[in-house]
């Protein structure tokens, strides 16, 4: 079994990867060819995210709208009559508050 020659593998990479800008010429061809490829592919995947959104929404448009989450829950006459005090507490001292005059002062005096 003959081995390939080490120096020629070692040229053959480094040419490869040799990426110098003054030794490539520019190939306007390369960069149309670049630039369509480019568009084609965003054009796609634009189609595809365009598709993939109008059947999302036209499933969400089929189904019968439903509300998911916590049950309704009834309140007692007992339970609305408490809240109902606190309220009252609460507008009773706000109009004791509100009758008080503030009393300002110089702090520096």
């Amino acid at each position: 079994m003959k081995f390939p020659n080490l120096k020629n593998l070692t040229a053959q990479f480094h040419d490869f990867f040799d990426r110098d800008p003054s030794k490539r010429e520019p190939n306007p061809k390369r960069d149309w060819i670049i630039l369509f490829i480019s568009f084609c592919v965003v054009l796609i995947l634009a189609g595809i995210l365009h598709l993939s959104l109008y059947f999302w929404f036209l499933a969400l448009s089929s189904k019968e709208p439903t509300l998911e989450g916590q049950a309704t829950t009834t309140l007692s006459a007992l339970d609305v009559q408490k809240v109902l005090d606190r309220y009252k507490q609460k507008e009773i001292l706000f109009g004791q508050l509100m009758s008080v005059r503030p009393n300002f002062r110089d702090p520096s005096r």
